[in-house]
């Protein structure tokens, strides 16, 4: 999948604590050597107690965070944003 990472991604990541401290063109050279991933309404990134594997950098859309019960999903969080940082 073919994605330019804006600027404005680049600085929102920037403002987050994981690369505190970075120059901007290692951050942008960091994501821009990301693979990209496309998902549909309703995919699962991860499930709750996997281990993790990965990271994502979310840059259009947004992403829920729930937790499943016997009643159904329970939202945790929503990003208010379309870009955000996600780890699995």
């Amino acid at each position: 999948m073919s994605l330019t990472i804006s600027p404005e991604i680049t600085q929102e990541v920037l403002a987050g604590p994981l690369f505190e401290g970075l120059a901007p063109a290692a951050v942008e050279a960091f994501l821009e050597g990301l693979p990209r991933w496309g998902f549909n309404h309703g995919d699962a990134l991860f499930r709750e107690r996997e281990a993790a594997s990965a990271m994502y950098v979310v840059v259009a859309g947004s992403v829920m965070v729930a937790r499943l019960t016997l009643g159904g999903p329970y939202r945790l969080s929503a990003s208010p944003h379309t870009t955000g940082l996600w780890s699995k």
